[in-house]
């Protein structure tokens, strides 16, 4: 066959047209690849062709009135581009830019026309189609990066609502069931018909209910797949909400399992995602009922292989050219430093003397659950938990208070006895909040922290008797996610934060910290930022390496130049021998 007729036939766009079809579209199409970065076309360059890919990935660049350039969507094999500006008769928008080395079929723009004329379903697969690769570009969820593309956003497959309203079928058929045999019992009985009806549709609110409650159950529930990360969705709304992520960067190994053959047919699948996870049980996101599983998991991988490419072809660019900046072929350029974390806002300067000291109380005394120093930030387990902890301590507070006011005003008690009734309920008091300050600095100084490089769990007990500090690499973690168990969590908005590594460490949980979205975010950019600064400093090992190298080369080569040459020996010939004329190669 052909290998371009080939390529046409995995093009999801053509599957409507019958082959002979394909065989006249195979005139009017051209193939041509591209090389990494290499442009296909321009923003604001007329419109002249149509494209759909057939290998490899490119990028939709859009340039603001600024002059600045935004990534907005990325483009995969089977998908195309260049449509919209030819049926709207208007310069392109934005820009096409390969990321890998890419192959493309392009059909120009009269041919192009002609196909939609002959065959108007293409015009309703373009308009389909479309939709769904632009609304990946319009695709924003909590936590997002500026710089982060969503690739897939999807539910559940409708398959999975209906296996879990199996019960409710069973319910309503039982209910169709009760009222035919009711219209039969009751045909003669006017009045037993009307109480029979009454109690058959508040009997029918029940299923109706729980059918809606399971599809919004249902449709709350999603995943998406970024270029950077993989993230799965769960949430009952006023009771659970969970959230699972696993960076690109730490994925293993992604597979695809069909349950039943009935998942073949409508298209749909289990995606496992393995990480470096150790330990029995972990270290794997499971996705199931996803509709386009194969699709996804191409795509994952398609990343990932992408990203190791990248970083080879990075280490040799930047080897390449601090080679030619140590020859002088170019000027010496520094690596660009990465973004910094962006630090907390400086508190305001506290006055001097006693203003000092009151402020440094006031803030001890602040339950606060959150709080960021320079590029550390500490998270503390939500107030409810202090509260809980601090139970006993107000119980006997209220206690002694209760029975200091029975005493005084029941018994009549009079110098001394008074005397020691407020000496002791003084004493009791005094014991009481202390014991209240001991849980407040307890809860205080358990401590979740985020700095830079790390993950640390720290519990100290008050005035320093016992402390006990865990500590993870950020570069070790697999995977971070969140759970909010109880309508307790939800109404307050706190959570657990379940942080799996790949080292001895294993699991790291934050519990009951405020805003468990907020505070996986927080992490994962702190991943992102360090990844950045240590392909920043690999660059500036590798510059410094072969400056390093040229100096020891040129060292060497001096001292060659300079040192001594040792004369070639004399020779002599004999006039009797008749090979003297020759020298001997044995010097």
């Amino acid at each position: 066959m052909d290998p371009t007729l080939e390529k046409l036939y995995r093009q999801p766009l053509l599957d409507p047209l019958p082959e002979e079809v394909l065989d006249e579209v195979r005139e009017v199409v051209n193939v041509r690849v591209y090389r990494p970065e290499e442009i296909v076309f321009r923003q604001g360059d007329p419109a002249q062709h149509f494209y759909m890919i057939s290998d490899g990935q490119f990028e939709v660049v859009w340039e603001d009135e600024a002059g600045e350039s935004h990534r907005i969507n990325l483009l995969y094999p089977g998908e195309f581009f260049g449509d919209v500006s030819l049926i709207d008769g208007e310069p392109r928008g934005v820009t096409i830019r390969a990321t890998t080395e890419g192959e493309v079929l392009f059909i120009e723009r009269e041919a192009f026309f002609a196909l939609l004329r002959q065959f108007p379903v293409l015009e309703q697969g373009l308009a389909q189609q479309g939709q769904t690769i632009e609304a990946r570009s319009m695709m924003r969820f909590d936590g997002q990066a500026d710089d982060e593309i969503v690739l897939y956003f999807d539910r559940r497959h409708w398959i999975a609502l209906l296996r879990r309203s199996g019960k409710i079928v069973v319910m309503l058929l039982v209910l169709l069931a009760a009222l035919a045999v009711g219209a039969a019992v009751f045909s003669t009985n006017v009045a037993a018909q009307s109480v029979f009806a009454v109690v058959w549709l508040l009997a029918l609110l029940v299923p109706l209910a729980w059918g809606v409650w399971e599809f919004i159950d249902w449709y709350n529930d999603h995943y998406i797949v970024t270029d950077q990360r993989v993230i799965q969705v769960e949430r009952v709304i006023g009771l659970v909400s969970r959230r699972y992520e696993a960076p690109l960067s730490k994925i293993q190994n992604v597979t695809v399992a069909h349950a039943t053959p009935l998942g073949e047919i409508l298209g749909y699948g289990k995606v496992i995602i393995a990480t470096g996870a150790q330990g029995e049980g972990v270290g794997a996101l499971v996705l199931d009922y996803m509709p386009g599983a194969e699709v996804i998991a191409e795509r994952i991988i398609a990343e990932l292989n992408k990203e190791r490419n990248q970083v080879s072809h990075q280490e040799q660019e930047e080897k390449r050219r601090a080679l030619r900046a140590a020859l002088g072929l170019e000027p010496h350029t520094e690596p660009v430093a990465a973004e910094p974390i962006p630090p907390a806002p400086p508190a305001p300067e506290a006055p001097p003397g006693l203003g000092r000291v009151f402020n440094r109380l006031l803030h001890f005394l602040q339950p606060i659950m959150r709080e960021q120093i320079g590029g550390r930030i500490i998270w503390r387990k939500h107030w409810l938990i202090l509260l809980k902890e601090s139970t006993p301590a107000y119980v006997l507070l209220f206690a002694i208070l209760s029975a200091t006011l029975v005493a005084e005003f029941n018994l009549d008690l009079t110098g001394q006895a008074a005397y020691m009734l407020w000496l002791l309920a003084g004493m009791l008091f005094v014991f009481n909040v202390g014991w209240l300050l001991w849980h407040y600095i307890d809860w205080r100084n358990d401590v979740y922290m985020l700095t830079p490089d790390a993950i640390l769990d720290e519990e100290k007990r008050p005035f320093g008797f016992n402390q006990t500090t865990r500590r993870a690499p950020l570069d070790t973690i697999q995977d971070i996610r969140y759970v909010q168990n109880n309508p307790l969590m939800v109404m307050f908005g706190v959570g657990n934060v379940h942080i799996q590594t790949a080292g001895q460490q294993g699991m790291f949980t934050f519990d009951w910290v405020q805003d468990p979205r907020a505070v996986q975010t927080d992490i994962f950019d702190y991943i992102r930022a360090q990844k950045r600064q240590r392909q920043r400093n690999e660059a500036a090992a590798i510059n410094s390496e072969l400056v390093e190298l040229l100096k020891m080369y040129e060292e060497e080569k001096g001292r060659a130049n300079r040192a001594p040459r040792r004369p070639a020996p004399r020779f002599t010939p004999d006039p009797s021998d008749p090979d003297a004329t020759k020298p001997s190669s044995s010097v």
